[in-house]
């Protein structure tokens, strides 16, 4: 079986359960804790599960908001910070190299990707960030050229046996 609830539907105003999901837009796993993260864009989180294909199990950590039942684009605050998400929508693990076990979540409507280092824990801040220059900043440039430093729209990300990370920017179509 799927981890959560395929068929549950988010609703505006209805109460967030761990087990409940929007949109799944990526899933990983992570060898470090042997776990199934999971994006789940449309609330804005993503949630990391115990064990591979148990029934109705909720998720044990939540990345991206305060706890498993908020949802809200950044938490509902105006400008992201290390601990919030907007609309992430891949995960991966870095297999090899010094950053061997960060967690790599694309972050498309923040214009970034976010790294996480273990233990996970519901709530943790993210530890470094490529396509911006800080955590707290999404420049969005729509129109703008892009450089070799900036993302717009990134929506997946997949680390190599050699440590590089991948990156799919796709609103800058690259």
């Amino acid at each position: 079986g799927m981890e959560g609830k395929m068929g549950f539907l988010r609703i505006a105003g209805a109460v967030m359960l761990a087990t409940a999901m929007g949109c799944l837009a990526g899933c990983g796993g992570s060898s470090g804790t042997k776990s199934i993260v999971v994006a789940d864009c449309t609330n804005n989180r993503v949630m990391v599960f115990p064990d591979a294909f148990t029934t109705d199990e909720s998720a044990t950590v939540v990345l991206g908001q305060a706890n498993a039942t908020s949802n809200l684009f950044n938490q509902g605050l105006a400008a992201p910070t290390a601990s919030t998400l907007g609309n992430p929508y891949g995960v991966s693990e870095l297999i090899s190299g010094k950053d061997k076990g960060l967690l790599i979540v694309a972050d498309a409507n923040n214009c970034r990707v976010v790294a996480y280092k273990p233990p996970f824990t519901t709530g943790m801040a993210a530890t470094s960030v490529i396509g911006e220059p800080n955590l707290t900043t999404a420049n969005c440039l729509i129109g703008a050229t892009a450089t070799a430093t900036s993302l717009f729209g990134p929506t997946s990300s997949v680390a190599d046996s050699k440590g590089n990370l991948w990156v799919a920017d796709v609103d800058d179509n690259r």
